[in-house]
């Protein structure tokens, strides 16, 4: 009797076990935490973010376009006068739909770099690649981000009066390690230099044999 006792209040002690266990299990979902957060969790606020921004006369019209946005919460438009220290401009709530389009307007008075800034949730961000806008004047040639990291060289044209250039890259040893045709009549060329070695560099732009500048760039 005492045996069949103990039998019995085993098997209960097992399927209570067992109904703990698999409540646990369901609490946890497919990111293995209690709360839901799994670890191994690296879904994107937002797959895709892309800028434009055009300047006529003093306004520049700022417009981005944004693809499978996710629990987004602002998009912030950020500016800069260096490409490096940026500001910001215009802050917007995310729509959040699989493709959403967002506008604005500045003023400049200077050159100006422009990058979009996502923000979601969870306060995780994401940028998007950094546009330039020239102000009016002269004949001008940029090259950012300045130091480089990475292997992607942007290059800013206005006023130039050929259509094809040469863009080359030499090393201290006066050595051409790059070399590649510019569009003159496009603001913004983006230039795969290559994983180059960290130093010093000159980058130059010519048309024919003439050399129209000469800019020095660091390389990280």
């Amino acid at each position: 009797m005492k045996k069949s006792i103990f039998s019995l209040v085993k098997i209960v002690f097992v399927l209570i076990i067992l109904i703990i266990s698999t409540s646990l299990l369901k609490a946890q979902g497919p990111g293995g935490l209690i709360d839901g957060g799994g670890v191994g969790d690296t879904t994107m606020p937002v797959k895709k973010i892309t800028l434009t921004a055009n300047r006529v006369n003093d306004v520049v019209k700022i417009d981005w376009t944004t693809e499978g946005e996710s629990q987004i919460l602002t998009f912030t438009v950020e500016k800069s006068v260096t490409a490096n220290a940026f500001t910001e401009l215009y802050t917007v709530g995310a729509k959040n739909t699989q493709i959403a389009s967002y506008s604005t307007s500045d003023v400049i008075n200077n050159d100006t770099y422009y990058r979009i800034k996502a923000t979601d949730i969870k306060g995780i961000v994401t940028y998007s690649d950094v546009k330039y806008v020239y102000s009016k004047g002269n004949a001008k040639f940029i090259a950012y981000p300045n130091p480089l990291i990475g292997n992607t060289l942007h290059i800013a044209t206005s006023f130039l009066s050929a259509v094809k250039y040469k863009v080359s890259l030499y090393n201290d040893f006066g050595q051409n390690v790059f070399s590649n045709e510019l569009n003159g009549t496009s603001n913004i060329n983006d230039l795969k230099v290559g994983f180059l070695p960290a130093g010093h560099y000159n980058l130059t732009l010519s048309a024919g044999s003439k050399v129209v500048y000469n800019s020095a760039l660091q390389i990280k």
